[in-house]
């Protein structure tokens, strides 16, 4: 309640300030305080129902109440009241707007006072006198203070602060004016008693209470309170009086302005400046709330209908009310009645503001409007009712009032400007007029550009404000005349034409650094642009006059085109449906559109036509870029206050005018600053650009050649920009600066020109692209080779080709005048002295250009293509025709001595020869021509010519093309192609790349060669043409792969849109799914040319070849019949192919295809091995293009052509010419088997490759197994039981013969063949250099693939014998047992093959394949091991290598559907039996032959420690496949100790091998690490251990020893034993190992433990004397023992019999007992070593140990915790056993903990406790030695420590005796701990407990005592009952005796 406290100190305050002057201000302050403490309980209750209810918390609005308010209300209502009362009561009512405590309707009470005391203030401060005086506040410090007030609170232009509009007067004027200023207000407003400090701060607070008020929300702001807030603001200094608008006084307040300035040193003057400034700042903002209260009041919906409207009207009357009194002002009518709304009630008192603050508060309403409520307006929904329709028309009305106002303005300042000259004797007046017509201007140009930005974009939706629409149209006429205006007083002058260019040498000389290039259009500055504005005085050049209009026409034209520049920048497609909408056109029917271009574009051209205005407009083209440059974002800062970045000068000396016009300031004309005339010339072309840059977003936005607005528009506007644009870049080519905005400009309009009229023949395109390209050299229309580029050549170059890059589509006709400045420009040199080394660069990327071109036509569409070839093929035909009279003539000269070095390459490369005379014509007819000879001479060529001289822009192109017309094998000779004409070259490379689609522009190539080759004068002109005609003569018959898929449509796109990139780059078109079907019809073939006649060409050239027998001539045929299958592939037929095919293999050298007169020529002599190398290429051609498309093999025609393949296959690898063929040709046996998997022809291939299979080359060999097995691999889902059989059986078993015969063979030969006259000398590696070394390779790829054939084929193979064991009924036996017992033979042999390092691959393969064997077989299969492999068949061997060479294909027909085949299960049984058994084969052979015969006895490196790695590694994957079936360890069952009954199992048998093999590891005693086998056998132990095997288990535990319990001291490394060990304990982290088995291998652990050190005596057993217990090791045991006993606990938890578990637990408890109870020969020696040991072991047993076995733990642990004393004190005698005391201390606190955390409660908690803890006590008392308390107080603190970790506060209240005079020993560890515990210790629960114990026991006892009393009387009852039976009995006995 701090605002309670608040508001009660100020009444008590206000009270006691108030009692002796203002006796009923305190009786008011004391029934506020009642009142107030009232609304505090209210206040409370409001809280606390607020917290129940979940309500929202009360406000201090609670507190509203005019009883609160209503002392601070009567003692600012006095106007003699002293200082401390009005301080107390203006800060009360602030705390009080500031809590929303004030009434709604007690806003007029407040405003009434603020008035009283404003009006004494006002007097005191010398305010109300002249308020001009102390305007400007220069006086002292007050003066400073008073500007950081305003400028802190002021939110719009800087210095908004009014004074009096500064009328002068005559002098004698001033005087009578000083006699006659007070009022009659001021007659009833006296001044104050106070100082002028106190008034001085007294008149701050007002106005804080001021804005307080007007922004608070819980008092109602009435136009009366809106108006009294005003009235004070205006009575401190923020108005003038209306007496004082008139001409009659105004020179009574220019002086009073200057006589106030020079006594501003006073205490009135500064206060005075103070408060007027804090005056105008809050007259600013009571304004800006009163919109924004509007704003909040639409928006938020805070109000109903009827205060929204009230609130419209308020702010409307406002806004009337600024209007009459600038309007008034005008006409010097305003009168005191004048005004209707909020200022009515100052204009009573004689106050209003200035008209120039009125503009001022205008200016800044209208700019925060079009963000706040008129945007609200705008987006608030209308539902047409008539509240709705007056909110919607509000700003309507607005602006309306504004616009009339500024078209006065406007109009009023047009007829000052350019109407007739009044003459005016007071030069005086005249002058301050002028600053005052400026300052009227200037709000006028903003508040109007505030109105259009405004209206415009609601121009085309809002049809019935016409006149609205009309008003702003003639606010742009307005504007526009004004720039007229300046251009006709500019066109008046004589000299605003001088004819000045500002070149790159004029630029240098005014220090404007040059810019680097940057972007398409051209450059921008660098970082520093300019270095001066203007000249430097030390510079030489001529000085820069001025303007030569005046500036105040200048200023009106400068701020009317920034107005403009915003408008065609955001609303240029409005302003001209503003035209559109109100129908108003000229006479001559030209548009606003038409209009502001031509106003700019005049301006701009004639302001900037002679030196001084070229120069102004260059200088602020710079200074702008500059600008521009540090502006995050010129489209917001335009819409800031300022209008625009542009004229940054311009524009902060017109602000800064009107801040001190407004302020009322003395000025006259000489404080106008000179308008820059440069910064005007700039924004009028910056108009343009701003026309050009809208035109483009628009037509990007809407491309559609239909749109007429857009088209109007551009038309409107185009003339005037173009004109413009021309002007500037030609008369200002030396600034970079104008000359990047012009092309951006051209660049933009040839956009929308382009987007927009998309039609042959657009005028506008052709007129942009035709000025561009004139642009681009010095002098168009002629070729000067010595002419030197300009920058701006440059830069219009670029341009130029990033139009063509982005509008090539577009492009039509204009084609003609692009390739000609490209030919132009080609003989033109890039060094030019007028060019930077920037631009240097820019046009070496500019001559690249020449090389991308033909590349970047395959972009073209159809249409494009065919354009700009037509424009090619005219400007060829206007250059080609004529003589060749060294048109590079510079050129060639320059390259005379390159050109003929060239020349000899060139005929080197030329040289026919015998053969290639015979066939030259043929082959050129066909494409082919004469072969360029290696490509050294190529690069000898392009090495050629790179001189350090310049080069043209051609050159480049030039060189390029002759590479690339002799690759093209054209035989024209280098020099000739460099003197052709520069179009025709461009056609031949254009129609090159775009031979896919030559049927385009065939026509027109096609007559255009035709005409050259009869017309031509240059023979060398004919022949060029000739031979391009050969060339693209094929592409005229045929379709290439390209044209099939793309059709006649583009290949490329256009690449790289950033203006870094460079032009015409080309990127791959990614898909053409976009595209549509290509539905041309292909060009029907004539009979002249049809495929017919090349097929009678192609058999004469195959007979040719066939009976030659010259070497050339064969080649020359080769090539030319190579050339005819390129062109023509598709249409031969079968004859025809196997003629080419039968020729073919003739020329492979191999002797046996030979046949008829061919067999008499030898062709397997050297000379015909290039002819073999090109028949093989040609053969190769044929088998990739033909083999998909062959007939099915059931026709003849088709069988035969396979056959001669496979015939030409088999001829090719049995030639001796190349090895890399025959190994190609042995590949392609397998491709053409995959296309046709007949059995015929698969018998065919296979038969072939195992004869392949035994060739004398091992690189052939080799590749003829790899290539056999592939096939068998990639076909054998298409194989039958038959074929398998086939292939396995014969084929490779028969391969396996012929291998093992190699073999045996090669053992005699002892060395490889020679190989000297091989084509290629390769080194052969030692191990590879002798024949049986080579045959021994090649067994082991037959192995490998048999290898792959299995895992690949076993399921189907074991199905198939399975169907055909099952087809016969069983009485046949399956042919696959036969083979499969084959298979293990090959493999056993190979594994146990006997020699040197030769056979080490021959023996691994055989192991493997014997395990494969077995994982295959096996149940689970290879599947289980995770190692499938799967071989495709889209591979080929190319070179020695497998190679993809295209997608696989599958014989749907014969796929199987079926994803699982049907198996014999006792089949594949037999075969994992028979595997096995080759298993123990192998076994019994280590076992025999375990030591290896080589000379290597290094171990871990021997051939045998090889295999036997790789045989772990396949037993490995082994067990994973039979680990769930054939090896399952079976069910674990609890038990004592591992037990093993089957020995004869798999399991056995495979446990049994891996003994064998780890004995024939190898163990080199001086190596400290396991070898490979070895780590082997652990990792497969390990597996089998995790698995739940305990024959593992087992093997591991006799492995181990007593490695698990006893460390090594020989610390030789890693030891096997021990590693078994540490293998057991790993096993227990498998999630797969069982609990079952886990407890039984901890049970085999611990017994194998106790028989080392398990004992009852205190002597060790005599067989392990010599073992010290300091030697033994428990992280093994530990770590089993944790698995073991969780595991325990989990089957204890769950298990119904616990027999067997309590003989487990008892076993671990016994173990426990040996470790805490050692003997006592050793317990030293094991407290020392393995006390933490101990510890850990004792608390994982105490953790899973069940609780009915803490009984057989509570002596294990009590006999350890006080054998564990004992050792301790014992050890205090022995200096030499620290360790040992330590260690005793830790096993005490293991069996002390392990009691108070099980078992609390036994009696060895409580003994072991007194007497240590006892002990401890006492110790202090007794003299023993330093060793001896130390070890006591170890003891109490592990004491201490374990009563901490028990849960039974019964024990700790037990001993709470103790622990309490613990906290008096002198340890601090020790009080410290029981300190601890006694905090953890509950007394106060353990003496509830007790005491409720007790009272229980009373109960009890109470109980007792009332049962005994009534057992008692019970007894009393008896007895007498008794006595009376007695009684009753002796009567009955004297009666029977009677």
């Amino acid at each position: 309640m701090n605002f309670v406290a608040q508001v009660e100190d100020h009444l008590r305050d206000l009270g006691a300030e108030a009692r002796k002057a203002h006796p009923g201000v305190k009786e008011a302050s004391e029934r506020a305080i009642i009142n107030l403490r009232s609304l505090q309980t209210q206040y409370v209750a409001a809280v606390r129902r607020s917290s129940g209810n979940a309500q929202k918390h009360p406000t201090t609005a609670l507190f509203q109440s005019q009883d609160v308010l209503r002392p601070f209300l009567l003692a600012a209502n006095y106007s003699d009241a002293d200082y401390e009362l009005l301080v107390i009561a203006l800060d009360s009512m602030q705390l009080l707007l500031r809590g929303d405590a004030v009434c709604s309707d007690d806003g007029a009470q407040i405003s009434r006072v603020l008035v009283i005391q404003a009006w004494g203030c006002a007097g005191t401060l010398g305010l109300l006198t002249n308020n001009s005086a102390g305007g400007s506040g220069d006086g002292g410090s007050g003066s400073g203070a008073g500007s950081s007030m305003a400028a802190g609170m002021i939110h719009g232009i800087t210095g908004m602060m009014l004074g009096t509009n500064a009328h002068h007067h005559h002098q004698t004027a001033k005087n009578k004016n000083e006699a006659t200023t007070t009022t009659a207000s001021q007659h009833r407003h006296l001044s104050s008693n106070r100082s002028v400090k106190e008034d001085q701060s007294i008149a701050l607070k007002i106005l804080q209470t001021i804005s307080m008020l007007v922004d608070s929300n819980s008092v109602k702001l009435t136009q009366d309170v809106l108006g009294s807030c005003i009235l004070a603001c205006l009575i401190l200094g923020a108005g003038e009086k209306i007496s004082q608008q008139s001409h009659s006084s105004m020179i009574t307040s220019a002086n009073n302005v200057h006589s106030a300035k020079d006594k501003g040193g006073g205490a009135a003057g500064g206060a005075a400046g103070i408060v007027r400034r804090s005056s105008f700042a809050t007259l600013n903002q009571i304004l800006s709330n009163l919109f924004e209260k509007v704003n909040d009041v639409i928006v938020e919906g805070k109000d109903d209908h009827s205060d929204i409207s009230y609130m419209l009207s308020v702010a409307e009357r406002t806004i009337s009310d600024l209007c009459a009194i600038i309007d008034k002002h005008s006409s010097q009518s305003l009168q005191t009645n004048s005004l209707s709304g909020p200022f009515s009630a100052a204009a009573k008192e004689g106050l209003t503001p200035s008209p120039t603050t009125s503009l001022a508060l205008l200016d800044m309403i209208f700019k925060r409007g079009r963000a706040g409520v008129f945007q609200s307006i705008q987006s608030k929904q209308i539902n047409g009712d008539a509240q709705e329709d007056q909110i919607s028309s509000f700003p309507q009305r607005l602006m309306s009032q504004a616009s009339e106002l500024v078209i006065s303005i406007l109009k009023a300042q047009y007829s000052h400007v350019y109407g007739p000259k009044i003459s005016s004797d007071d030069h005086g007046t005249d002058s301050l007029l002028e600053a005052t017509n400026f300052c009227f201007f200037y709000f006028a140009v903003t508040i109007s550009s505030s109105v259009l930005m405004q209206q415009l974009p609601s121009v085309q939706s809002d049809k019935n404000a016409a006149s609205m629409n009309m008003m702003c149209l003639e606010i742009i006429q307005l504007l526009v005349s004004f720039v007229t205006g300046a251009t006709d007083a500019y066109h008046d002058s004589s000299d605003f034409e001088d004819g000045y260019i500002f070149s790159q040498t004029e630029r240098d000389a005014f220090h404007l650094e040059q810019a680097n290039s940057n972007g398409r259009g051209g450059s921008a500055p660098s970082s520093r642009g300019v270095t001066s504005a203007r000249p430097s005085q030390e510079s030489a050049e001529p000085h820069i006059s001025g303007s030569i209009i005046s500036s105040k026409q200048l200023w009106r034209a400068f701020l009317s085109l920034d107005v403009l520049n915003r408008l065609v920048s955001s609303c240029l497609e409005e302003v001209y449906l503003l035209d559109t909408m109100t129908g108003q056109t000229d006479s001559e029917g030209s548009s606003t559109i038409t209009l502001i271009a031509g106003a700019a574009s005049d301006f701009a051209t004639i302001s900037a036509s002679n030196r001084e205005g070229i120069l102004h407009a260059v200088m602020s083209a710079h200074n702008d870029e500059l600008n521009a440059a540090t502006t995050l974002d010129v489209k917001e800062s335009s819409s800031s206050d300022r209008l625009s970045i542009d004229g940054q000068g311009n524009w902060n000396a017109a602000a800064a005018l009107a801040d001190k016009v407004t302020d009322a300031s003395g000025v006259g004309s000489s404080d106008i600053p000179n308008c820059d005339a440069g910064e005007t010339s700039w924004m009028a072309f910056k108009c343009i650009l701003s026309m050009a840059t809208s035109l483009k977003l628009l037509s990007s936005e809407r491309a559609s050649a239909e749109d007429t607005t857009i088209a109007e528009i551009l038309s409107g506007s185009f003339v005037s920009t173009i004109t413009l644009l021309q002007h500037y870049i030609k008369r200002m080519n030396g600034s970079h600066v104008v000359v990047s905005r012009t092309l951006t400009a051209y660049e933009e309009l040839a956009y929308a020109s382009m987007v927009m009229e998309d039609k042959p023949g657009n005028l506008r395109r052709q007129a942009i692209l035709t000025s561009l390209c004139k642009l681009c050299l010095p002098k168009w229309g002629k070729k000067r080779a010595n002419c030197q580029l300009k920058e701006s050549n440059i830069d219009a170059l670029w341009t130029m080709l990033w139009l063509v890059h982005s509008h090539f589509e577009k492009i039509v006709d204009e084609w003609d005048v692009i390739i000609s400045t490209f030919d132009q420009l080609g003989s033109v040199s890039i060094s030019s002295l007028k060019l930077s080394p920037a631009y240097s660069e820019k046009a070496a990327v500019i001559a690249k250009c020449f090389i991308r071109l033909p590349k970047f036509t395959t972009c073209f569409s159809r249409d494009a293509l065919l354009q700009f070839t037509s424009s090619l093929v005219k400007l060829s035909d206007a250059v080609s025709f004529e003589p060749m009279t060294s048109a590079n003539t510079t050129y060639l000269r320059r390259t005379s001595s390159e050109t003929s070095h060239r020349d000899s390459i060139d005929t080197e490369m030329q040289q026919p020869s015998i053969g290639g005379k015979l066939m030259n014509f043929a082959g050129r007819a066909f494409g082919g021509g004469q072969q360029q000879t290696p490509n050294t001479s190529l690069r000898k060529l392009a090495s050629v010519g790179t001189t350090q001289l310049s080069k043209s822009y051609s050159e480049d192109f030039r060189e390029t093309t002759c590479m690339h017309l002799a690759s093209m094998k054209m035989s024209t000779p280098s020099a000739v192609i460099r003197k052709l004409p520069l179009p025709l070259l461009l056609l031949v490379v254009v129609a090159e790349a775009n031979m896919y689609r030559f049927s385009i522009i065939e026509e027109s190539v096609a007559v255009h060669f035709c005409e050259l080759v009869a017309k031509s004068p240059d023979e060398e002109v004919r022949s060029f043409a000739m031979e391009a005609l050969i060339r693209f003569m094929p592409s005229s018959l045929s379709k290439s792969d390209i044209g099939r898929k793309f059709g006649n449509r583009p290949v490329m796109i256009p690449d790289g849109e950033s203006p870094n990139d460079s032009p015409l780059g080309v990127a791959p078109i990614d898909s053409i799914e976009g595209y549509e079907d290509n539905d041309e019809p292909e060009k029907q073939l004539s009979s002249d040319g049809g495929p017919e006649n090349e097929l009678q060409v192609l058999k004469i050239l195959c007979r040719t070849i066939q009976r030659t027998d010259q070497v050339d001539t064969a080649e020359t045929g080769l090539k030319a019949l190579h050339v005819v299958l390129e062109g023509s592939v598709h249409s031969l037929s079968g004859g025809d192919l196997v003629t080419i095919v039968r020729t073919l293999s003739l020329l492979s050298g191999y002797i046996g295809s030979q046949n008829n007169a061919a067999s008499s020529i030898d062709r397997s002599s050297k000379p015909w091995a290039n002819v073999s190398a090109h028949s093989f290429q040609t053969f190769k051609l044929i088998f990739d293009e033909y083999l998909e498309s062959l007939p099915d093999s059931s026709e003849t025609a088709d069988t035969e052509t396979r056959v001669a393949m496979i015939d030409c296959c088999v001829a090719f690898g049995r030639s001796q010419h190349d090895v890399n063929t025959a190994l190609t040709a042995t590949g392609m046996l397998w491709s053409l088997a995959d296309r046709d998997s007949s059995s015929e022809t698969l018998d065919i291939v296979l038969s072939n490759l195992a004869l392949l299979s035994s060739d004398s080359r091992p690189e052939l060999r080799n590749c003829s197994v790899n290539t056999l097995f592939s096939c068998v691999v990639g076909l054998g889902e298409r194989f039958t039981e038959s074929q398998w059989k086939r292939s396995l059986n014969d084929t490779i078993f028969g391969v396996m013969k012929q291998i093992s015969s190699g073999i045996n063979g090669a053992e005699d030969t002892g060395v490889a063949e020679d190989t000297s006259k091989d084509r290629y000398k390769v080194a052969v590696h030692h191990t590879r250099n002798s024949a049986s070394k080579q045959w021994a390779a090649t067994q082991v790829l037959a192995v490998r693939g048999l290898e792959r054939v299995l895992r690949q084929y076993f399921l189907r193979l074991l199905s198939t014998a399975s169907s055909v064991s099952q087809s016969s009924g069983g009485s046949q036996q399956p042919w696959l047992i036969a083979t499969w017992k084959e298979i293990l033979a090959i493999s056993l042999d190979c594994s146990k093959l006997v020699g040197g390092r030769e056979t080490l691959d021959v023996r691994m393969a055989g192991v493997e394949l014997i395990v494969l064997c077995a994982q295959l077989s096996c149940k689970a299969g290879i599947v289980a091991a995770g190692t499938t492999a799967r071989v495709g068949t889209n591979m080929e061997v190319v070179g020695g290598a497998l190679r993809s060479v295209r997608t696989p294909t599958r014989d749907k027909k014969n796929e199987t559907s079926t994803p699982t085949l049907p198996v014999d299960d006792a089949l594949r049984h037999l075969l994992f039996e028979l595997a096995f058994a080759t298993m123990d084969g192998f076994r019994q052979h280590l076992e025999g032959n375990g030591a290896e015969s080589s000379n290597d006895n290094s171990g871990t490196d021997s051939l045998l420690t090889q295999v036997l790695t790789k045989v772990m590694g396949e037993l490995a994957k082994l067990y994973e496949c039979c680990k769930h079936d054939e090896m399952s360890p079976g069910v674990c069952v609890l038990q004592l100790d591992i037990v093993i009954e089957n020995d004869d199992g798999y399991e056995s048998r495979f446990l049994y091998l891996l003994q064998v093999i780890a004995n024939n590891a190898k163990d080199d005693s001086s190596s400290r690490y396991l070898n490979q086998v070895q780590k082997g056998v652990m990792s497969l132990l390990q597996n089998m251990a995790s698995n739940s095997s305990l024959r593992a288990f087992k093997a591991l535990t006799t492995t181990s020893g007593d490695y698990m319990f006893v460390r090594s001291n020989d610390n030789k490394g890693e030891r096997f034993e021990l590693e078994a060990a540490k293998v057991v304990a790993s096993a227990f982290d498998s999630d797969n190992l069982s609990d079952e088995a886990k407890v039984t291998v901890m049970c085999s652990v611990l017994s194998h433990y106790l028989k080392i050190y398990g004992s009852d005596k205190d002597v060790m057993p005599s067989d392990s004397a010599e073992r010290k217990t300091s030697e033994a090791r428990y992280d093994i045991v530990t770590k089993v023992i944790d698995s073991g006993c969780h595991a325990a606990a989990n089957i204890d938890a769950t298990a119904d019999d616990k027999a067997i578990l309590d003989s487990i637990w008892e076993r671990i408890v016994t173990v426990v007992t040996s470790l805490i109870l050692p003997p006592a020969a050793s317990r030293y020696d094991g407290y020392a070593h393995h006390s933490k040991s101990i510890l850990d072991i004792v608390a994982i047993v105490l953790t899973h140990l069940p609780s009915r076995k803490y009984a057989s733990a509570e002596p294990m642990l009590e006999q350890g915790a006080n054998r564990a004393v004992e050792v301790a004190f014992e050890c205090i005698e022995d200096v030499n056993k620290p360790d040992a005391a330590e260690g005793a201390v830790h096993v005490f606190l293991a069996c002390f903990m392990g009691l108070c955390q099980k078992m609390p409660t036994c009696s060895a908690v409580t003994s072991l406790t007194n007497h240590i803890l006892g002990d401890a006590i006492d110790s202090k008392d007794e003299g023993g030695s330093v060793l001896f308390s130390k070890t006591q107080q170890s003891l109490a603190i592990a004491v201490c420590e374990s009563l901490q970790t028990t849960t039974s506060q019964d024990l700790l209240v037990g001993v709470f005796p103790l622990l309490c005079r613990l906290t008096n020993v002198e340890n601090d560890g020790l009080r410290r701990v029981a300190g601890r515990i006694l905090g953890g210790v509950n007394l106060a629960q353990a003496i509830s407990r007790e005491r409720q114990r007790a009272e229980e026991a009373d109960i009890r006892a109470q109980e007792v005592e009332e049962e005994n009393s009534a057992m008692l009387e019970e007894i009393e009852y008896l007895q007498a009952e008794n006595d009376e039976l007695q009684r009753q009995l002796a009567l009955f006995t004297t009666e029977a005796d009677a």
